[in-house]
């Protein structure tokens, strides 16, 4: 008898053991399950909230705001992507002329997208930077000091000369301080670099102050944005 109850009782604690680990499981599946719809609310409400951001391009932009739109759809691309009901958008901009500077073109004329556009403008700012560096100017042989183009195109004809010890008299107008300037092959450089950095600076200023008017909004199945299309003004 004493056997048999021992048994009865192991039995007992073996059988609430497992029920104890049943409803352990059970309610562990459950949570995991609710945070899991919890992490899906959240995405899906982020997104919303990026569909309400790409709304706002839904008019007239810059093509300053060209280059935001396309850090959102990476943002946006990036999201999506980890959900069951994705749907890339894809955006296009329509260009009337290159936009280059001599035979260098950074963003061909027609219609292009967002990639090659911030393809193209990376290029442009990465040209830039080269002559706002330092290590890539030149050495002021007056002070022994090594500066960027981009600081020798603050200085008018007359410093530059100073600087790099051209001679020249007071009474020498602009244009001809320029021309002794130009015939140094060390300031005639200079100054081609810095004829080089300004247009540059400009095409990149009047990149960013194009306007692009909206063409086509167009909405997938799931009434999310899926690509906008806009032409240049």
């Amino acid at each position: 008898m004493e056997n048999a109850s021992k048994a009865l009782l192991m039995a007992g604690s073996i059988l609430m053991s497992l029920l104890v680990i049943g409803v352990l499981t059970i309610a562990y599946n459950q949570m995991s399950i609710a945070e899991q719809e919890r992490v899906n609310a959240e995405e899906a409400n982020k997104v919303v909230d990026y569909g309400k951001q790409f709304e706002q391009y839904n008019k007239t932009i810059y093509g300053s705001e060209i280059l935001s739109l396309g850090n959102l759809k990476l943002d946006y691309n990036r999201l999506q992507a980890e959900l069951k009901t994705y749907e890339p958008i894809n955006i296009f901009a329509r260009f009337n002329s290159n936009v280059a500077e001599g035979s260098n073109v950074y963003i061909a004329s027609g219609n292009r997208t967002i990639e090659e556009i911030r393809t193209g403008i990376r290029r442009l700012e990465n040209d830039i930077a080269y002559y706002e560096k330092k290590e890539n100017g030149k050495v002021a042989p007056k002070d022994r000091i090594k500066r960027s183009i981009r600081s020798y195109a603050q200085y008018n004809n007359r410093q530059l000369a100073d600087l790099f010890e051209i001679p020249f008299s007071s009474d020498d107008s602009a244009s001809a301080v320029m021309d002794k300037l130009t015939a140094d092959s060390t300031t005639r450089t200079l100054i081609e670099q810095i004829d080089k950095y300004k247009s540059l600076k400009t095409l990149l200023t009047e990149f960013k102050r194009k306007q692009f008017a909206v063409k086509r909004m167009q909405y997938g199945g799931t009434g999310r944005m899926v690509r906008m299309e806009y032409e240049e003004i």
